[in-house]
């Protein structure tokens, strides 16, 4: 039988507690990390992995190769992968062929990863996107089985692209350049939460590309009283704790008036996936 390994640091003395195991890593079924110490060559025997999360605020690398190692031998009879967490511009759409049948993913801070990409996470049931520059609306049609949703800083996604994610439940969005008229195709949201990118803006451009990184220029706009009265009446939760100027305080007392439950409590910066 296999275990969770729950919350793994990649330092010496965890690395010596996996080597003590039984079965060693394939001992591994759910593997979280907060610092990454260690080279991708060590990933290669996790062949029972489940879950692998880690932690992006703590700049810890996912690439290619690692990916590579931990899923190109993995058990096929352990069944889909349940979580990943990819956190690097060097991973491209033909290392997500590994992931097929995995039912949630994070991707954070990706260049190279195209709707080409995308399709091999056909009918993921959760996925997150902050600051993928090439993945565009026609990445959207394999999101169809996908019940909760976040989009943060991905330019290429216009609302064609949210046009299809009509049957989403649960969605995340920056005011940074979303298209507001977006919302009338979405009627099945039950749960609406607005974040605010400039918070993620140094960890996503300036650590990463200091020489290059763009000014950053707040382009979000207000909701107009139409959309207001029209769709975002009509969700039952929305989440502005990271996002307090998303609604005016009219807009909000309205949303109220409606039966809109209002949530404005601050949130974990970081929650491991559950």
């Amino acid at each position: 039988s296999f275990f969770q390994f729950t919350i793994f640091q990649s330092n010496d003395a965890r690395i010596q507690q996996i080597r003590q195991l039984p079965a060693g890593k394939r001992f591994i079924t759910h593997l979280y990390i907060n610092k990454f110490l260690i080279e991708e060559n060590y990933f290669l025997d996790f062949s029972n992995l489940q879950v692998f999360d880690v932690n992006p605020n703590r700049r810890c690398w996912t690439t290619s190769k690692l990916i590579t190692n931990i899923f190109s031998n993995r058990n096929p009879n352990i069944g889909p992968l349940e979580h990943l967490t990819i956190f690097d511009s060097n991973i491209d759409d033909e290392t997500l062929q590994y992931l097929i049948g995995t039912r949630s993913i994070k991707i954070f801070i990706n260049h190279n990863i195209t709707s080409k990409g995308i399709s091999f996470l056909d009918g993921i049931e959760r996925i997150e996107l902050r600051t993928c520059s090439k993945i565009d609306d026609n990445a959207m049609k394999y999101l169809w089985n996908a019940k909760a949703v976040s989009i943060i800083n991905c330019p290429l996604i216009t609302s064609e692209g949210y046009k299809q994610l009509q049957h989403v439940k649960h969605l995340t969005i920056s005011n940074y350049k979303f298209p507001h008229n977006s919302f009338q195709y979405l009627s099945n949201i039950e749960t609406l939460e607005v974040i605010k990118f400039e918070k993620y803006y140094d960890l996503d451009y300036r650590e990463v590309y200091p020489e290059i990184a763009p000014k950053f220029q707040d382009d979000s706009q207000a909701v107009s009283q139409e959309i207001i009265q029209q769709y975002l009446s009509k969700i039952k939760i929305i989440k502005i704790s990271e996002d307090p100027d998303f609604l005016s305080d009219d807009s909000i007392r309205y949303l109220i008036s409606q039966g809109v439950r209002i949530d404005n409590h601050k949130t974990k910066e970081y929650i491991f996936y559950k």
